[in-house]
């Protein structure tokens, strides 16, 4: 199942960072869409009631605990917007080394993970999906660990990358906010400079 994350706010943040922004405009607006997509893809996660010692109903919590995992560097922001939105959540990283070219791939040799994700949803994020392959390592790393709940958020997609996702993990929900052809996305290769700026 693919979701188009819709938000007024994040067209107009979208589109600073589609047009040459300064280090410090990216800044600003790459916060402001991770805090947004962080909210929007939580919006629907099941609650359950919780009570006093005395029984007396007092509201709610989050069923379930969480593993975010951010395809380093670039979905570094993204993971710690939700880290901030969800409670007792725990993060880690995998993927490209700080030299590897964000939009060639390859190099995907980076894990770290905390331990016990078995008993977690997993969240992984990644600021873009062109063809698959760096959110294809992450979700075989996850299920090596035996984690069977994904989702898969992200920022821009190519429609290729999404099919590759869909054709090898057809179970887990992808989250998008922009998608692209590949070569709308190369026309916005200038990201990657800022990416690494702003998650290093």
């Amino acid at each position: 199942m693919i979701y188009i994350l819709e938000h007024s706010l994040l067209e107009h943040f979208l589109t600073i960072i589609k047009n040459q922004p300064s280090h410090t405009h990216f800044k600003y607006a790459w916060s402001k869409i991770s805090s947004l997509v962080a909210m929007l893809v939580t919006k629907d996660l099941q609650l359950s009631e919780t009570f006093d010692d005395s029984g007396e109903f007092v509201g709610y919590k989050f069923t379930d605990q969480f593993s975010i995992v951010s395809i380093f560097p670039t979905g570094v922001r993204m993971a710690q917007a939700l880290g901030d939105l969800l409670p007792n959540s725990i993060i880690g990283y995998v993927g490209h080394s700080a030299t590897t070219d964000l939009f060639k791939g390859g190099d995907e040799g980076l894990y770290i993970l905390p331990e016990n994700l078995s008993s977690r949803k997993a969240i992984i994020c990644d600021a873009m999906i062109k063809t698959g392959q760096s959110m294809r390592n992450a979700i075989s790393r996850l299920q090596i660990e035996n984690v069977i709940d994904i989702k898969l958020v992200t920022v821009f997609a190519t429609t290729n990358g999404i099919e590759n996702l869909r054709a090898e993990f057809p179970e887990f929900p992808i989250y998008v906010c922009s998608l692209e052809s590949t070569e709308e996305l190369e026309k916005i290769s200038f990201l990657e400079e800022l990416l690494r700026h702003y998650n290093l």
